[in-house]
């Protein structure tokens, strides 16, 4: 983003941010097709993606020591994980 030959804190935390959702979602894109018998499942799948993109939001905002980035993340992927298993 800078363009300088090191790496800022905030370009490292932008990278991380966007890789926590890049690699779930793009990984359900990718095999939802292939592999979803049903709607339910999809839904699912869907939801489990979400889940870890919550997961790992709140990793990072354990990592950063911001408590804000630690309770929404958290309280986001039980819902997540919850609808997903009553589902």
């Amino acid at each position: 983003m800078s363009k300088s030959q090191e790496v800022s804190a905030g370009e490292r935390f932008f990278a991380q941010m966007y890789a926590a959702r890049a690699v779930p979602l793009g990984a359900v894109t990718a095999v939802v097709p292939f592999i979803a018998a049903s709607d339910i499942s999809t839904v699912r799948l869907v939801l489990m993606a979400a889940m870890v993109v919550q997961v790992v939001d709140a990793g990072i905002g354990v990592r950063r020591r911001e408590v804000t980035m630690i309770i929404g993340p958290s309280i986001a992927a039980i819902v997540h994980g919850l609808t997903a298993w009553l589902t």
